[in-house]
């Protein structure tokens, strides 16, 4: 517990949207992104999994699954998040085979940022180091942090009004990084994310955390 605590009276006085990346796959689009064997679950499924932890830290949005077209659908939820201080698109990463072990090439933590958002950059840095303090998933590159342009990441990143940044704790396909999400989904909802808006989740309260990590 940090030394210096404040309740929030509110569940989401944080200014905190989390995406769930992807959709439901109940509409007219059927994609829920990557699916790891391990988690037994795709991208989007895994995340709904956890949605009264996300909800106790922020607000929770899904994209339109009756929107095919992946832009338009990114677009009607930026409209819906420009309110909020921050706003995070919830994936799990994927990579080849290569070899065809079953172990997927990818491994590690990353997260994606508009380039020249700096706000956003610490953010993405800060998360990596989280992800690498309480699940011990390596940190992919430097610092994890991916500044986008164009491209993977580019339509919610460019599209969302507020600092937006697209989290990756690991490859749903590494055998060693999805067993951790496996095990640790506890660490990861309780503690990671409270941790990178800086609160604090104990005995299901809500907590302001006096000290935030930066990197």
């Amino acid at each position: 517990m940090p030394s210096q605590i404040e309740k929030i009276n509110t569940m989401h006085a944080t200014g905190t949207a989390f995406v769930i990346g992807h959709t439901d796959g109940k509409g007219r689009s059927k994609d829920q992104g990557a699916y790891s064997p391990i988690l037994q679950a795709t991208e989007f499924n895994w995340h709904l999994k956890h949605l009264k932890q996300l909800q106790l830290i922020g607000d929770v949005f899904m994209h339109d699954s009756n929107l095919v077209n992946y832009i338009d659908r990114q677009r009607k939820t930026a409209r819906l998040t420009t309110q909020y201080k921050q706003v995070f698109e919830l994936h799990f990463n994927a990579s080849r085979d290569a070899d065809g072990d079953g172990d997927g090439d990818g491994s590690g933590c990353e997260a994606l940022h508009n380039d020249g958002n700096l706000v956003g950059e610490q953010f993405a840095i800060n998360y990596c180091q989280l992800v690498n303090k309480h699940l011990g998933i390596k940190i992919r590159r430097k610092n994890g942090a991916i500044p986008v342009i164009n491209g993977r990441g580019a339509g919610f990143i460019k599209l969302t009004g507020p600092t937006a940044v697209v989290l990756e704790p690991g490859f749903g396909d590494n055998i060693n990084d999805a067993t951790i999400l496996k095990h640790s989904s506890k660490e990861y909802f309780g503690k990671v994310l409270p941790e990178l808006i800086g609160v604090e989740i104990s005995r299901g309260r809500l907590f302001r955390k006096a000290i935030v990590i930066t990197g």
